[in-house]
């Protein structure tokens, strides 16, 4: 599912590639203020699904405390479409700086010169820690927990002041 300029792009974050171009977005709600910010790069496998993992727990925790709210599922879901992209990609390498030089080596072949050129070895790419899954994150309970406590509360005092 990725493009032709995936082949050439790298990584922004760790310079692995095959990298794709994605967006994450990460939502801030307090009261009536809300503060929406992502960042749009191109992302290896792994800084994607770290990137996906920062941001949506970021959401999940403070974008519950105000009136946009009811936004944050929108923001979780764009987040993963994002990252699902990338799920296809291989593991980042960068090109081995030991390895070899690159050069192109002129080898005698049947009379003629043929120039054949040296491969470069690669190696994984320092890439971002992903962490936990989400799910496995008792930040991104806290948002709705205390939301479900209050609205609980709210039902709780309504028929206690009947």
């Amino acid at each position: 599912m990725t493009d032709t300029k995936t082949a050439t792009a790298a990584c922004q974050v760790c310079g692995g590639s095959p990298a794709v171009k994605a967006k994450f977005r990460w939502m801030i709600v307090i009261l009536v203020g809300m503060r929406l910010a992502w960042e749009e790069q191109y992302f290896c496998r792994l800084c994607a699904l770290a990137r996906h993992r920062q941001f949506s727990e970021l959401t999940l925790k403070l974008g519950w405390w105000g009136v946009q709210g009811f936004a944050v599922p929108f923001v979780v879901l764009l987040n993963h479409s994002n990252a699902q992209q990338s799920r296809n990609l291989d593991h980042p390498t960068v090109p081995d700086p030991s390895a070899g030089t690159g050069r192109s080596v002129i080898a005698v072949d049947r009379g003629g010169v043929a120039k054949v050129r040296e491969p470069q070895s690669r190696i994984p790419a320092r890439t971002l820690d992903p962490g936990r899954p989400l799910h496995k994150r008792w930040a991104t309970y806290t948002g709705p927990i205390v939301l479900a406590v209050l609205v609980v509360a709210l039902i709780v005092a309504r028929f206690t002041w009947l």
